[in-house]
C-alpha cells in the first residue's frame, strides 16, 4: 500500500468521525495493513466512515474489507470469448452488401443486422440445430461463416460503415448471400 494514501485515509477516517489519531495508533494502523492493497483498504475505510459513529478499530476495518477484484480475463470468465457464451453473434445484414458494394448504400435505408449461431462453442451448436417451437417463433440459426459474414463489432455509425466497406471490398459478392 502506498504510506500517503493510507495516512490520507486515515486522516479522512479521523475527520468524518471528529477523532484525533496519535502517532502511536497511527503506526500500530500502518503494520496491520501495509500489505493490502489500496483499494481494499480504502473501501474498508469508506464502509467504516459510512456505517461506524466512532473510529474503526481494526477488527472493524478487517471486518468491512471488500471482497478483492478479480483480475479479468477473458479465458476466465467465458468458455467463447467470440460469443461470450450465449451462442449468438450479430453480423450485417446480407441486404447492406450489395449497397456498398455498388456505392449507393444509404445507412438509414441499408444498414441492419441480424444474428447468426457461433461458430466455435456449444451453444452455438445448440441454436444452430435448435428446432421450432410450435409457434415457429423459435427456429435454428445459420451459423457464423467468417467468409461470407462480417461481425458487427462497433457501436458507431462511421466504423460499422467503414468495417462493412472493407468486409466487402475483399469479398466475391455470390459468396456473402445467406
Amino acid at each position: 500500500m502506498n504510506e500517503s494514501i493510507f495516512k490520507t485515509e486515515m486522516a479522512r477516517t479521523a475527520a468524518a468521525t471528529r477523532s484525533t489519531i496519535d502517532e502511536l495508533t497511527l503506526a500500530a494502523y500502518w503494520e496491520e495493513f501495509k500489505n493490502w492493497e489500496d483499494y481494499l483498504f480504502i473501501g474498508a475505510l469508506d464502509s467504516c466512515r459510512r456505517s461506524l459513529k466512532r473510529f474503526p478499530t481494526v477488527s472493524d476495518v478487517i471486518e468491512f474489507r471488500p471482497p478483492p477484484a478479480k483480475e479479468y480475463r477473458w479465458g476466465d470468465s467465458f468458455r467463447c470469448a467470440k460469443c461470450r457464451d450465449k451462442g449468438r453473434l450479430w453480423v450485417y445484414h446480407p441486404k447492406a452488401y450489395r449497397p456498398i458494394r455498388e456505392h449507393r448504400f444509404v445507412a438509414a435505408r441499408d444498414l441492419s443486422d441480424c444474428v447468426v449461431a457461433c461458430d466455435a462453442c456449444e451453444a452455438g451448436e445448440h441454436e444452430a440445430n435448435r428446432e421450432s417451437d410450435k409457434c415457429g417463433k423459435f427456429k435454428a440459426l445459420p451459423t457464423f461463416d467468417e467468409a461470407r459474414m462480417c461481425l458487427v463489432t462497433s457501436s458507431h455509425l462511421e466504423e460499422q460503415i467503414q468495417e462493412l466497406e472493407s468486409f466487402v471490398s475483399g469479398a466475391d459478392y455470390r459468396e456473402l448471400e445467406f
